[in-house]
């Protein structure tokens, strides 16, 4: 992505969504660019932009970094063929690692945990020790309309009691 911002007359004309409302005036500026420094992959961690501002023949550039995130799901659900909304239902935080540690409270019903599936595999530890969890995959569409695939784990039979649960 690259461009020049010198024919908007101002930052409500931007072609980029948020607050620009600091932004009004460029009547003195002669040239306002907006560079990404890296071609960021779908599903990546970050992107980076560059801001370049030239005023009577100075030039001057400010850098931001854009982390991305996704979100991961946890807790209990008394299904063992989930939908994408019984998923997105449970408890969720953004996050872009596996690792995780959480407690849950279960009555008779089945203990999962869902992140986007780039993060690789993951092993599932509690005050009993290992525990064998079994591993699907599923489409997550966020409010962006962006889909990514995800791992669902879940506990093999439903449980009942508290469990304290460490993903690594």
């Amino acid at each position: 992505m690259q461009g020049t911002l010198a024919n908007y007359a101002d930052a409500s004309e931007w072609p980029v969504t948020g607050d620009a409302s600091d932004f009004d005036e460029f009547s003195d500026t002669e040239d306002l660019e907006l560079t990404s420094l890296n071609s960021a992959a779908v599903g990546s961690h970050s992107s980076a932009f560059k801001l370049t501002a030239t005023k009577t023949g100075i030039t001057k550039n400010a850098y931001v970094t854009v982390k991305l995130y996704n979100y991961r799901f946890f807790g209990v659900l008394n299904t063992a063929t989930p939908t994408e909304a019984q998923i997105e239902g449970l408890s969720k935080e953004l996050s872009n690692s596996i690792g995780k540690t959480f407690t849950v409270n279960a009555a008779n019903q089945y203990i999962y945990y869902a992140y986007r599936s780039a993060l690789g595999n993951a092993t599932f530890t509690s005050q009993l020790g290992d525990i064998d969890m079994v591993q699907s995959t599923m489409t997550i569409t966020n409010e962006a309309g962006f889909a990514e695939t995800y791992k669902i784990y879940r506990t093999q039979y439903s449980v009942f009691g508290g469990f304290t649960l460490t993903v690594s």
